[in-house]
């Protein structure tokens, strides 16, 4: 099984891909075009699983409306890709699961956790985008997401 997580963004979404025990880490425009070919470059013929970040509330409605919608684009690319597209995670329960940080956790702390989690598990350096996403494929890989 593949596991690949996305942390979306209107612009640069971040993207990784844990495949025969290695991790692939992955930052793209929002271009369809550029996302559907990595998906399907990145999944080849075996099965995959897709998880991507739920949006929660943000004080600009704006903001909040595009986030949705890059979700939503990059939720239908990796189906026409042939992911098994899970129901997106709010950021507070993968943080909990992996993380083991409350939502009441400083936001700064709780993206440093992340980011050394992912440093630890990958051994790459990365950004707090990049390591969200390596942090919710964890999540995926250890089943959460039947418990979603």
């Amino acid at each position: 099984m593949i596991y690949v997580a996305c942390d979306p963004s209107t612009k640069d979404p971040a993207f990784a891909m844990h495949k025969d025990g290695a991790w692939t880490i992955w930052k793209n425009p929002m271009d369809i075009h550029v996302i559907l070919k990595e998906l399907r470059l990145a999944r080849g013929r075996r099965a995959a699983k897709l998880v991507v970040e739920d949006q929660y509330f943000y004080r600009n409605p704006k903001t909040m409306a595009r986030l949705v919608g890059a979700r939503v684009v990059i939720e239908t690319l990796a189906s026409l890709a042939g992911y098994e597209v899970c129901k997106p995670v709010l950021p507070s329960k993968w943080q909990s699961s992996v993380l083991g940080v409350s939502a009441r956790t400083k936001r700064d702390e709780r993206k440093l956790k992340a980011i050394e989690a992912a440093t630890a598990e990958t051994g790459l350096t990365l950004d707090s985008d990049e390591s969200d996403a390596v942090c919710m494929a964890l999540w995926l890989i250890n089943g959460e997401e039947e418990n979603g």
